[in-house]
């Protein structure tokens, strides 16, 4: 519930002050600040968490994340499509450089924020106080928007969480079959 409420005020909050809340980090950036949110940005990148995840649920849970991969292509697949359409240009764009790609919504915030739903007890806000930094990285070195963040925030946690609740089952009889009777499923 609370990740419902905090992407709804980040949306609102930004349909009327994304423009001055981009200005204010581009005056107000730090080196040292930069590296750190690096570090998260790199983390929280959308391979980056699938890597991340699937490792745990493979390397220490001994199960494979099935109902997980799914969520996280579906939310990135329904945020690849948006990015498309909208085509909206990052906050501190570079005219012919990369960093033009588009902005709408933070593929950053829809991988960490897919997580979240698999996750439960103290992991689970681990998981959350690493996707709001994460978010807040990349509206700090100027790649999104307050609405970017929030958009890619509900998508992320609001399609992983409908995978999970109505379609985690049929996902796990699924692979099952596909991988056989000798695997452990999640």
């Amino acid at each position: 519930m609370i990740v419902y409420l905090i992407s709804f005020l980040l949306l609102a909050t930004g349909v009327f002050y994304d423009h001055q809340v981009s200005a204010f980090f581009l005056n107000h950036q730090y080196a040292w600040l930069s590296k750190f949110m690096s570090v998260f940005a790199l983390l929280g990148d959308g391979i980056s968490v699938f890597i991340i995840i699937s490792l745990i649920w493979i390397g220490v849970r001994k199960k494979i994340p099935a109902t997980f991969w799914f969520a996280f292509g579906a939310s990135m697949l329904v945020t690849y499509f948006l990015k498309i359409f909208f085509m909206r240009e990052r906050p501190f764009a570079i005219p012919g450089s990369r960093d033009m790609a588009q902005s709408f919504p933070s593929g950053h915030s829809t991988a960490v924020f897919s997580a979240l739903p698999f996750f439960d007890g103290k992991w689970r806000y681990f998981w959350l106080v690493f996707s709001l930094v994460v978010m807040f990285s990349r509206v700090y070195q100027g790649y999104h928007y307050l609405t970017d963040v929030g958009a890619g925030m509900l998508i992320g946690y609001g399609i992983s969480m409908i995978v999970k609740k109505y379609g985690e089952e049929r996902i796990q009889q699924v692979t099952k079959e596909v991988l056989g009777k000798n695997f452990a499923i999640n």
